[in-house]
């Protein structure tokens, strides 16, 4: 029985880059819960996944800018 999820953690990376992409496409909360779903999913599986954090991080911080700038992401 091996001891690290390493398949299911690639599955969850995966999962975690695409719905991501989806989220800077047509950002809604919907697609962002998604987002935090999966990669929360992914950090209790293994925490060294918490390096995906560089990839979600930018992404929302944008998202957060253009709801600053009146550009409602989640509209």
């Amino acid at each position: 029985m091996p001891t690290m999820a390493h398949g299911l953690a690639f599955g969850l990376a995966a999962g975690v880059l695409w719905a991501g992409a989806r989220a800077r496409e047509s950002p809604s909360l919907r697609s962002w819960m998604l987002v935090g779903a999966l990669f929360g999913l992914l950090t209790l599986t293994r925490w060294q996944a918490l390096v995906f954090v560089l990839f979600v991080g930018p992404l929302a911080i944008e998202g957060l800018v253009q709801a600053q700038s009146g550009q409602d992401p989640l509209a």
